[in-house]
């Protein structure tokens, strides 16, 4: 039988619940909230309103690379999958700390470079940029 999960076991998942989607949230991000430069990112948060759907969620993330950087959409969906991939390792200490403020956050992740990056440099900045912003919020 397959152990139950218990209140202590992180889960590395990323969730639809965790995916800031709507058109008008993304706008209302873009236009009142704050950033964060660290090549090659741009974060961009704010604190969220009242979430009446997802209360599990505190903190919600949509991850962009543009296209006029990126031309070919293969290019711009493996970058994806691998800032996907980094934030979903290392999500947890942001969610203790967002948690302890007892507040809920939404997230854009730009990325501005022109080139490419490897899985390991990906890891290394998002996890700076991931500290920086815990300061912000503590």
């Amino acid at each position: 039988m397959a152990e139950r999960q218990t209140a202590n076991t992180i889960r590395f998942t990323f969730r639809k619940h965790e995916r800031l989607c709507p058109q008008i949230a993304i706008g209302q991000l873009i236009r009142e909230g704050k950033a964060i430069n660290h090549f090659p990112f741009r974060l961009v948060y704010c604190e969220a309103g009242d979430r009446k759907n997802t209360p599990s969620s505190h903190v919600q993330l949509a991850i962009s690379v543009p296209k006029r950087n990126f031309k070919r959409a293969v290019e711009r969906n493996l970058l994806k999958r691998r800032i996907r991939e980094v934030y979903r390792i290392n999500k947890s200490s942001l969610y203790q700390v967002v948690q302890a403020q007892n507040i809920s956050v939404n997230l854009l992740l730009v990325y501005v470079s022109t080139e490419s990056s490897s899985y390991n440099e990906i890891e290394r900045k998002l996890v700076s940029l991931r500290q920086r912003l815990s300061k912000r919020f503590e």
